[in-house]
């Protein structure tokens, strides 16, 4: 969870959007995680824009773990946390 949280962090940081972030487009493999399906990943450089792009990747996300409540209580914590960032 902290990875997620952690590269979501990153992302926002870099005004840089994924597109869809659904739960197949990430793998998990030993201590990495990484990213797949990157056609639709944009860096913005309007701050606007990234907010509303970064919000619906953060939506996306969280739409995955619907019916795993506990799931998405432990993402939610790490996702209210990368939410407040901004890009620079």
């Amino acid at each position: 969870m902290a990875r997620f949280g952690q590269l979501f962090q990153e992302l926002a940081e870099a005004c840089i959007s994924h597109g869809d972030s659904k739960a197949t487009n990430y793998i998990v493999a030993g201590n990495g995680l990484y990213i797949t399906d990157l056609d639709a990943m944009r860096e913005h450089r309007f701050k606007g824009r990234f907010r509303r792009a970064f919000t619906r990747d953060l939506v996306r996300f969280m739409q995955n773990w619907a019916d795993l409540p506990e799931v998405s209580s432990m993402f939610r914590e790490e996702i209210d946390k990368t939410r407040k960032t901004i890009c620079h």
